[in-house]
């Protein structure tokens, strides 16, 4: 099904059941829910005309509607970040024998298959650490099982056999 994220305006392709636009990561539940109603979601400054024929008939630019909200991007040691849209993230060791395939997979034996959850509440980011060896923020051991809020701009360190990795949590 083709829309319009009612946040972004940026085209999407959508099936029922999905959550978060694949661009900005805001929930479009709601916007799906109304285009299988046959009513839309258009963006709240949206005139249905094209810029060139608000300009012929108002003598004006239409204003341009707000930029979208930063990405969040999770960022680890040399690979193509990960772009964060708000659904919970796996991060573990890969383990395809027992059903373990993490989000974000590493491939050392010191790394636990559930290492860290990282998932979003509203504004926050959150991350849950699940692991035997520990997950570190600035050198501190983040408590077992317990959510911690991040901000953006942090670093996580998991320490493994073969080395110790950083995750970066940046906007872009």
């Amino acid at each position: 099904m083709d829309l319009h994220c009612p946040h972004c305006s940026e085209q999407i392709e959508a099936a029922l059941g999905d959550e978060f636009c694949p661009e900005c990561g805001q929930p479009i539940k709601a916007a799906l829910e109304a285009a299988l109603a046959g009513t839309s979601l258009a963006h709240p400054q949206s005139t249905g005309t094209t810029p060139e024929a608000h300009l012929q008939s108002t003598g004006t630019t239409p204003e341009a509607p707000p930029t979208s909200t930063p990405v969040l991007l999770i960022k680890v040691d040399g690979r193509p970040p990960v772009r964060f849209t708000g659904a919970p993230i796996l991060v573990g060791r890969l383990d395809e024998a027992n059903g373990s395939i993490p989000d974000l997979p590493f491939n050392d034996p010191a790394i636990s298959r559930r290492h860290l959850t990282v998932w979003q509440e509203g504004a926050k980011i959150l991350v849950q650490d699940g692991s035997t060896n520990g997950t570190f923020r600035a050198g501190l051991r983040l408590p077992q099982g317990a959510p911690v809020e991040l901000q953006a701009g942090e670093a996580l360190t998991l320490p493994g056999q073969m080395g110790t990795y950083t995750i970066r949590f940046e906007f872009s």
